[in-house]
């Protein structure tokens, strides 16, 4: 299993969720687990995936590919990422 983490001001939280939900089902993935915390004006969200190639695609729509969970513009600002642009990373920790 792999998570995604995102961090987003609170402020934008249900643009987010919208956003991811909608992704979510444009590519029929269904995240293995869910979650999400308070830090300060923030919100960190932590979504899980079985699939690597699931969670790529998933972090490069949502984090820029980042899995350390630093914040980045809503959404609306970023641009799609089909399944084959998005890297996998390996249970090796390699690339591919």
């Amino acid at each position: 299993m792999r998570t995604i983490t995102i961090r987003v001001r609170a402020v934008d939280f249900a643009e987010w969720m919208t956003a991811m939900r909608v992704w979510l089902d444009q590519h029929q993935f269904e995240p293995s687990k869910f979650k999400y915390a308070e830090d300060g004006d923030e919100l960190v969200i932590d979504v899980s995936f079985e699939a690597d190639v699931e969670a790529a695609a998933f972090s490069a729509r949502f984090n820029g590919g980042d899995t350390r969970g630093t914040s980045i513009p809503p959404p609306a600002a970023r641009p799609d990422i089909s399944i084959d642009e998005a890297d996998v990373v390996s249970s090796d920790g390699l690339i591919s």
